[in-house]
């Protein structure tokens, strides 16, 4: 049951609406839409994002924020009626995509999400499962 509850947070942390995948076993970032998105060296992921994600245990919803700190850093923080708020860890931007990880409960989950302009859609790795999750930026 622990990590049942485990896996239904980092599906909702990852971030938003959830794609119905017949088999997520074979994710991967290269299956996510292209980006739109021209100069990429000017786009910023920093903002208010609200996110849904379909688990056993039904709809998780709430927000994600991505902000730059002074020293150039982003810090993901991610609210969760489930777990309260989460700070990522180890966050990285290259290429539209941003990278980190929470531990919860003594498990790892990692976040691969890849940003296309007010949309975001990514995976949660979560031991031997991945999950879709996708996000809106708040306007």
């Amino acid at each position: 049951m622990k990590k049942h509850s485990i896996l239904c947070f980092a599906v909702v942390i990852a971030t938003a609406f959830l794609s119905s995948m017949s088999s997520p076993a074979k994710l991967s970032m290269a299956s996510l839409k292209p980006s739109s998105i021209q100069n990429l060296s000017q786009y910023s992921p920093v903002g208010t994002w609200n996110y849904e994600a379909e688990t056993a245990e039904g709809t998780l919803k709430d927000v994600m924020t991505i902000a730059l700190n002074a020293e150039g850093v982003y810090e993901v923080t991610i609210k969760s009626q489930v777990y309260g708020t989460l700070e990522l860890d180890d966050v990285e931007f290259e290429k539209m995509v941003m990278t980190g990880n929470v531990e919860i409960e003594g498990e790892s989950i990692e976040f691969e999400m890849k940003f296309d302009g007010e949309s975001m859609e990514g995976i949660v790795y979560a031991g031997e499962d991945e999950l879709v999750i996708k996000a809106e930026r708040q306007k």
